[in-house]
């Protein structure tokens, strides 16, 4: 009896440390902003991409070479965006040039951090340390609440950057409405991608990939507005409890077990009393 116990504890505690994590990528919107942030425990990348939105603009209209001069403004303005964070010339920090994502079909630059020194440097801002909020008895779960990296200026100034390729297309080829095109970024979504080797913190949308664990947060610009916030989460045994928990089962066996066995000799006894 003992040895069960201590044996399902186990296997519940190993439960919980582990968990039943999702292999499954999170469905993400093409017509999306993203920030991709990936980390190995020492160096940290940061990737932004605007979305092309190649189908849906062929969709309404745009012939192919309308769709190579929206792509050539928007690679000029998204790589005087990457200029203007390689003028910044911070050490310890690689910037690229506008690059072609065409795996999600967006343009977008990457920076690299070699280390997490790198990366306050580069921002001039010191990590505040964000205090959990604690819950749960069997099963102890840290809840960290943090800004979400897109504010609502952000996203707006985002779209507006689309905007302006859209229009500069427009204008260089003679296209009088795109009023079509343009109404694509009000359904735009912004989303965040964390990604690390570590799995300790998770969020609503949690997945193992190939390479890392991801947590992926998706709002638009009014869910900004309404809640400018993302939750992190972190979960762990409380072994304290579960000890009591399985010492008390253990000890509520053994009582179980002395009773069955102090009746057992007693049913003899009383059976020959009853025959003389």
């Amino acid at each position: 009896m003992k040895k069960s116990v201590y044996i399902l504890f186990l296997l519940i505690f190993t439960c919980f440390l582990f968990g039943c994590d999702s292999t499954k990528p999170i469905s993400i919107s093409e017509n999306s902003f993203r920030l991709i942030r990936q980390t190995n425990g020492q160096e940290t990348t940061l990737a932004y991409s605007l979305p092309l939105n190649t189908n849906k603009m062929s969709e309404y209209g745009l012939s192919a070479q309308n769709i190579k001069i929206f792509k050539f403004y928007l690679a000029s303005f998204v790589q005087a965006l990457a200029q203007q964070n390689q003028d910044k010339k911070v050490e310890g920090v690689r910037v690229s040039g506008c690059t072609l994502y065409s795996d999600i079909d967006a343009l977008g630059f990457s920076i690299v951090f070699e280390d997490g020194d790198a990366l306050q440097r580069f921002f001039n801002s010191n990590s505040e340390k964000v205090t959990p909020k604690m819950s749960g008895f069997f099963v102890k779960k840290a809840t960290y609440q943090i800004s979400f990296p897109f504010s609502l200026q952000t996203a707006e100034d985002l779209k507006q950057i689309c905007t302006m390729a859209v229009e500069s297309m427009a204008e260089s080829e003679n296209i009088k409405d795109v009023s079509q095109v343009l109404s694509l970024y009000d359904d735009s979504v912004f989303v965040y991608d964390f990604a690390s080797k570590e799995k300790g913190l998770k969020s609503e949308m949690f997945y193992q990939g190939k390479n890392f664990f991801h947590n992926v947060f998706i709002k638009t610009s009014e869910e900004i507005e309404a809640n400018p916030t993302i939750l992190f989460y972190a979960t762990a045994p409380n072994v304290g409890v579960w000890y009591l928990f399985a010492l008390f089962g253990v000890l509520l066996g053994m009582i179980v077990t002395y009773l069955i066995k102090s009746r057992q000799k007693k049913s003899p006894k009383m059976a020959k009393i009853s025959l003389k």
